[in-house]
C-alpha cells in the first residue's frame, strides 16, 4: 500500500514551522504559557535539523455526528458553519489526513424497531464533511469502524457464540459480526474513494467498561477480531466468495487493524495484564483466518498496523523513550508472525494539558502547555525517522476538560492573522486561558514574548456549534498580543476565535 512506499517529497525542519512550533502550538492545543519553555524547546528543535514526510500528519478531527442539527441556519442537516471551520484550521496547520469515527446511534435489537432508513441517515450525517470538506482542503479520510458502529450494545457480544449466524458474510459470524459488517460495507458504498482507508475496531484488547459492574479491561477475542479484518479486506478486493455479485466501493481503501492499547488486556476484574499488546498481535496473526488467507493468497488481509503508543495514559516521554519502546516490540512481535515489513498506522498518540499522574498531592506534577509542545515535536520527528510508520494521528482536534484543572477548556480553536504579512501564521487549538497568546508574525515559528511594530489583531468570538456571536465574551487587543478572558457565565466551551 502507499503508507510503505517511499515518501515523494520530504518537508525540512526548518520549512515547516507551522508544523514543528506553531503546528506544535496548532495540534497539541497550546496556548503559551510557559513562554521561556517554548523558546528553549524552539532553540533545541532548530538545532537538530529533521525531516517529517507530509503525508506523515494526521489529526483526529470531532466528528461531524456531534453536531448534526445544532445550527438553527442548518435545521437537520450537518452543521455546515463549525465543519467549514474546522477544515480550514487543519488546512492552516498542514494536516493531511484525518481520522472520523462513523457513529450509528442503532443498538444490535432496537426495540421498538428503527424505520427501514435510520442507519442510513446516521452515516448521511458525514456527507458534508467527506464529500464536500475534505475535498476542498486535499484531506485524506481514514474512516474508523469501532464499536460505535452499533451505538447502544455491550461489545463484548462480539465474543459470544454461537457463531452459526446465517449471514451473506459466510461463516464463523454472529448476529453482532453480522450487523456490523453489514453497516461498514454500506459505509464504503456510500462514499467510495473518498475514504482512502479503515480502521477495524479501536482498542479492542482493552474494552472499557459498558456495564455497571462489568469487566473493564478485557478484549475482544483476537481470533474474532483477525476474522471481522478478514472479511473486510477480501470483500473490499473481491476476492470470492463474496456476499454479492457487484463490487464493493471499497477496492482502493487501505485496510488498518485497530489500534491497539499499549497496556494490553486484563482479565477485566483486575487492573494485572494477561496479555501484552505484542501478544494480542501474534496471536491475530497466528489465527486461522489470518493464516488461511496467506496460505491462499500468499500475502497478509491487512494494510497497516494500527497502535495507539501513550507513553503512559497521555504521560511525557522525553525523547519518545518509552513510546519507541512500544514499537520496537510490536516490531519484534510483527517480525516473528511473519510480515515484517507492514507500515504502523499511529492512529492515535496525545498529551492532555492538566493530566496529573499521581493526582495533586503526588511529586509527578501535572502536563503542561510546554511539555505539550515539546511532546507532539518529539512525537513527529522521531517517529517519522524510524522509517516504519505511515501515519500519525494527533489525538484530538477538541481535547477534554480535567476535573483538577478548571482553567482550561475543550475544543477551543483560535485562527490568527496577521495584518501586517496579510496571511495566517498559525492556528492555535484547545486550552484557553485567561492569559496572553503570543504571536510572531515573521518568524516561521510562536513563542515571542512582545509586540511587534505595525501589527494589529482585531476579532470576535462565535460558538462553534452554532456559529452565533457570543456577546459575553470579549478580546482584548494590543499589538499582535491578545488576552481572551471567558466569563463565569459561559457554560459549554466550545468556541471558535477568530482574529481577523
Amino acid at each position: 500500500m502507499d503508507g510503505s512506499n517511499t515518501y515523494r517529497r520530504l518537508l525540512s525542519f526548518a520549512g515547516i514551522g507551522a508544523i514543528l512550533a506553531s503546528f506544535v502550538l496548532a495540534i497539541a492545543g497550546t496556548i503559551p504559557g510557559q513562554t521561556d519553555a517554548l523558546v528553549m524547546a524552539q532553540a533545541r528543535s532548530s538545532a537538530a535539523p529533521a525531516t517529517v514526510p507530509p503525508d506523515t500528519m494526521g489529526l483526529v478531527i470531532r466528528d461531524p455526528w456531534f453536531d448534526f442539527d445544532t445550527n438553527p441556519a442548518f435545521p437537520g442537516q450537518p452543521n455546515k458553519t463549525f465543519q467549514d471551520r474546522m477544515g480550514a484550521a487543519l488546512a492552516q496547520m498542514g494536516a493531511r489526513w484525518v481520522r472520523l469515527d462513523f457513529r450509528i446511534a442503532a443498538p444490535l435489537d432496537a426495540d421498538p424497531p428503527l424505520p427501514p432508513d435510520f442507519i442510513e441517515r446516521e452515516i448521511a450525517k458525514n456527507d458534508y464533511f467527506i464529500n464536500e470538506v475534505a475535498p476542498r482542503h486535499g484531506f485524506q479520510v481514514l474512516g474508523l469502524l469501532s464499536f460505535d458502529l452499533i451505538q447502544g450494545t455491550d461489545a463484548h457480544i462480539l465474543n459470544t457464540g454461537p457463531f452459526t449466524e446465517t449471514s451473506i458474510y459466510g461463516g464463523g459470524v454472529n448476529r453482532y459480526m453480522d450487523e456490523w459488517l453489514r453497516r461498514a460495507l454500506m459505509i464504503a458504498d456510500r462514499y467510495g474513494e473518498r475514504v482512502a482507508a479503515y480502521q477495524v475496531l479501536n482498542e479492542q484488547n482493552r474494552l472499557p467498561q459498558y456495564l455497571s459492574g462489568g469487566p473493564a479491561g478485557d478484549s475482544i477475542d483476537p481470533v474474532i477480531v483477525a476474522r471481522m479484518v478478514t472479511k473486510l479486506y477480501r470483500f473490499c478486493r473481491g476476492i470470492p466468495p463474496l456476499p454479492r455479485p457487484e463490487p464493493y466501493r471499497c477496492a482502493h481503501a487501505a485496510i488498518i487493524t485497530g489500534g491497539l492499547h499499549p497496556r494490553g488486556t486484563t482479565d477485566g476484574q483486575s487492573p494485572s495484564t494477561i496479555l501484552t499488546d505484542a501478544d494480542y498481535l501474534k496471536l491475530m496473526y497466528a489465527s486461522e483466518p489470518f493464516q488461511g488467507f496467506r496460505n491462499t493468497y500468499g500475502h497478509w488481509p491487512v494494510d497497516g498496523i494500527g497502535y495507539h503508543p501513550y507513553p503512559e495514559e497521555i504521560r511525557l516521554s522525553p525523547n519518545d523513550a518509552l513510546v519507541d519502546r512500544g514499537l520496537n516490540r510490536m516490531r519484534t512481535a510483527l517480525v516473528e508472525a511473519g510480515d515484517p515489513n507492514v507500515p504502523f498506522w499511529i492512529t492515535e498518540i496525545g498529551y492532555n494539558v492538566g493530566f496529573d499522574a499521581d493526582g495533586p498531592r503526588g511529586p509527578i506534577p501535572p502536563q503542561t502547555e510546554a511539555g505539550q509542545a515539546e511532546f507532539l515535536r518529539d512525537i513527529y520527528v522521531s517517529l517519522a525517522a524510524r522509517g516504519d510508520v505511515a501515519r500519525i494521528f494527533w489525538f484530538k482536534y477538541e481535547d477534554f476538560r480535567q476535573q483538577t484543572d478548571q482553567m482550561h477548556s475543550d475544543g477551543v480553536w483560535c485562527a490568527f492573522r496577521s495584518a501586517r504579512r496579510n496571511r495566517v501564521r498559525t492556528a492555535l487549538a484547545g486550552h484557553v486561558m485567561p492569559s496572553m497568546v503570543n504571536l510572531n508574525d515573521g518568524a516561521p515559528h510562536i513563542w515571542s514574548t512582545g509586540s511587534w511594530p505595525g501589527c494589529r489583531c482585531t476579532g470576535s468570538i462565535f460558538r462553534s456549534w452554532r456559529g452565533e456571536a457570543a456577546e459575553s465574551a470579549r478580546v482584548l487587543q494590543m499589538d499582535c498580543v491578545g488576552v481572551v478572558l471567558f466569563p463565569d457565565t459561559i457554560a459549554d466551551s466550545r468556541y471558535v476565535i477568530d482574529v481577523r
